[in-house]
């Protein structure tokens, strides 16, 4: 073959190559029918798409977190759909998950098919949205168009705090927008574009605060551009509410809180203000139950980039043979006296009391003799499911006459024929006790709890008294305490020690007398989660200060505190810091007045770094460098005030934390000068030595340079990056 003819052949050949459709396709690791159970996987090919991004659904409705190649689930019911979406939507990857209630994407198949009034939720919280009087699709820029007449999206019930929130909408701006709500909260806060109307001239961004905080606030910022805009509200936690548009904020209001929301969030129109329809463009909404750090809300603006048309595959429904079976009862719950019925017609059945089988019990219908957990596992063909559990009592007649469970402990009749003695006899003659269990969610600790019981007046002696606790409902695997023995009527608790944090258990009081053993009814609680103390690893790094009162943010409902960056970061910087010699970029802070500046406090440093970014913006300088750090899968670290670095400094001189010599380098913080304009040179002092460090607060350098180069003193100069929980 000849040079000319192998050129043609070689152009022909990517040409070729480059005519081959996009596509994906799935398959699924079922054959035919399955269980209701089984786990089923599912995996994607895309062919000839580059740097592909996942969405599956499910009967047409994305699900929440499935957003890799393959999909796996136990929970399948017969005739589901599963089907996947490459490069479809936003990159839902890319968005802040943390703390993330609301996901709206009307370019995500998932979410929105471009017709019908749902807009489903795509953070797994089923906060799905509804759009109120048809507004129309724009199939072109994928997004929600309402009319400016009656139009809205509504989504119910989403949040009712008036601090620790943010509330995002991507929103398309052009000349012929009218003014109206962008995206708001029923009755709370609202961020919208202004005109006359609202006493604000043009089209301008403002806030809506209701309640003492009054009304309307002007942002000042006008955006008669056209252009798709993310724009954003945040409330923290002091209900200091800030508007961003894009990754930079715009407005700080801090004044009086918002009133507490009804409920409803909605995009286009605040209900209770007049409606104040808005007509534009809705592409995508987020809410969060906590107030993104600037560097989050960059995030989520940046994963606007990935949003496409995408490719769908091919359509899996699945076939499930079986589902978990429903006990039907017929009479009044009581032993000897209530039925318990299933499906007929399967293959086989077997009943279970208490987790053990019943010999002979193989029909579908099936009548306890005694009290206890009961349920039934059916086979139907291969496929075997179990209930879930129906309690039976044990039972006595009352004082009217009814045959009610002695859990109730109204007005049974004791074998004497007196009321309220608390003792009777089952339908067998078998004498009983009834018990019951309280607990006070005021003695329930983080690995502690008091739990307990009452015995009602008994005829019968009752040699021990006791409880039985477990994280198992059915008490398969259980501990239990004795609390007294040869014990009269009354009251009766035990300090259980031992539990783990944050989990659930379940707990029965019991009591052995002639009878045998009884059981009181079965109660839950949750232990507490173990207190975040100083030193402990938490939140990314290291818990070096809790907030007190008198600190600004200090909560005395909630524990708030301050973390530094973990202490292999630290000692790193002493031998290789970053932007060591001269590669810092001057800085002219002090010729400017920075908005949102502060001076100095506990949290202060957190709006210093947003408010210093938000002035300076883009460049290589040790604000910008540290709202970028990704540390433990933590975003939001900043640098500290002065106050802060004191904290820091009293804790890590106390401790062996830090092993950076204070004689040689220089942790850098925040603070403004009177007139609110900047000035870099905060830093732990070295004009002492040895234990004098342990007592020696962090000063400020004194430096007023307009222009100030921290390349100045090489290696010396450190960073601490911190952040707040």
């Amino acid at each position: 073959m000849n040079l000319r003819l192998f050129i043609l052949f070689f152009f022909i050949s990517a040409f070729n190559i480059s005519l081959k459709a996009q596509s994906v396709t799935i398959t699924s690791s079922a054959s035919g029918s399955i269980c209701a159970g089984t786990n089923v996987s599912f995996t994607a090919v895309a062919s000839n798409i580059s740097t592909p991004t996942y969405q599956w659904t499910k009967n047409g409705i994305a699900i929440a977190g499935a957003y890799s190649s393959t999909y796996s689930s136990t929970t399948l019911s017969n005739n589901d759909q599963i089907k996947v979406w490459v490069n479809a939507g936003i990159d839902n990857s890319k968005i802040v998950s943390n703390g993330l209630l609301l996901n709206l994407d009307a370019s995500n198949p998932g979410s929105y098919s471009g017709t019908g009034n749902n807009w489903y939720d795509l953070s797994g919280n089923n906060n799905h949205a509804t759009l109120m009087n048809s507004p129309t699709f724009d199939a072109v820029s994928k997004s929600v168009v309402t009319n400016g007449t009656n139009q809205y999206i509504n989504i119910p019930s989403l949040n009712t705090s008036n601090s620790n929130i943010t509330m995002q909408a991507w929103i398309y701006f052009d000349g012929s927008t009218r003014p109206g709500a962008l995206i708001g909260a029923k009755n709370g806060y609202s961020i919208g574009k202004g005109n006359s109307a609202y006493d604000v001239a043009g089209n301008n961004l403002v806030l809506l605060l209701y309640g003492a905080a009054g009304g309307w606030k002007a942002t000042g910022q006008s955006y008669s551009s056209s252009g798709w805009k993310l724009v954003t509200m945040t409330l923290d936690g002091s209900s200091t509410a800030r508007a961003y548009i894009d990754g930079t904020l715009k407005y700080t209001y801090s004044g009086a809180a918002p009133s507490t929301p009804l409920g409803d969030l909605n995009l286009g129109a605040i209900p209770e203000d007049g409606y104040r329809y808005y007509d534009g463009k809705f592409a995508a909404a987020y809410f969060y139950n906590r107030a993104l750090s600037l560097a989050e809300i960059q995030q989520n603006y940046d994963a606007f980039a990935t949003k496409s048309t995408g490719y769908g595959s091919n359509t899996i429904t699945v076939a499930v043979t079986g589902a978990t079976p429903t006990l039907t009862v017929t009479g009044d719950g009581c032993a000897n006296k209530t039925t318990l019925t299933t499906t007929s017609g399967l293959t086989s059945y077997a009943w279970y009391k208490d987790n053990v089988i019943i010999n002979g019990a193989t029909s579908n219908t099936y009548t306890p003799t005694a009290s206890g957990a009961y349920q039934v596992q059916v086979t139907s063909g291969s496929c075997s499911n179990t209930s879930t559990i129906t309690t039976i009592y044990a039972c006595a007649v009352s004082s009217s006459g009814q045959i009610i469970a002695t859990s109730i402990a109204g007005s049974i009749i004791s074998p004497e024929g007196g009321a309220n003695f608390g003792t009777g006899r089952d339908a067998s003659g078998k004498l009983y006790n009834t018990t019951g269990l309280t607990t006070s969610t005021s003695n329930i600790g983080s690995t502690t709890a008091v739990l307990g019981g009452v015995i009602s007046s008994t005829n019968a002696i009752t040699s021990s008294v006791g409880v039985v606790y477990s994280t198992d409902v059915n008490f398969g695997t259980s501990s239990s305490t004795t609390i007294q023995t040869n014990v009269a009527a009354g009251n009766y608790t035990s300090s259980i020690t031992g539990l783990s944090s944050t989990t659930t258990y379940y707990a029965k009081l019991f009591i052995v007398n002639k009878a045998g053993t009884s059981y009181g009814n079965v109660i839950s609680f949750t232990t507490a989660a173990a207190p975040v103390t100083v030193g402990s690893v938490y939140g990314g790094g290291i818990v070096f200060y809790i907030l007190k009162s008198g600190d600004n943010g200090y909560d005395a409902n909630v524990q708030h505190g301050l973390i530094a960056q973990p202490q292999n970061e630290i000692d790193g910087l002493s031998s290789n810091p970053p932007f060591a010699g001269n590669t810092w970029t001057n800085v002219a802070l002090n010729s400017n007045t920075i908005s949102g500046a502060q001076n100095d406090g506990t949290l202060i440093g957190r709006a210093n770094t947003a408010a210093i970014i938000a002035d300076q913006g883009t460049g290589t300088y040790l604000f910008k460098y540290v709202s970028t750090l990704s540390i433990n899968g933590y975003t939001d670290w900043y640098v500290p005030s002065i106050r802060e670095l004191n904290l820091f400094r009293d804790y890590a001189y106390n401790t062996t934390y830090c092993t950076i010599n204070a004689s040689t380098h220089y942790y850098w913080a925040s603070k403004t000068n009177s007139n609110y304009k900047w000035t870099w040179g905060s830093y732990i002092s070295s004009t002492q030595a040895g234990s004098n460090y342990k007592t020696n607060y962090i000063e400020t350098n004194g430096i007023g340079n307009a222009s100030y180069n921290i390349s100045q003193s090489g290696n010396n100069y450190v960073y601490l990056a911190i952040r707040s929980f």
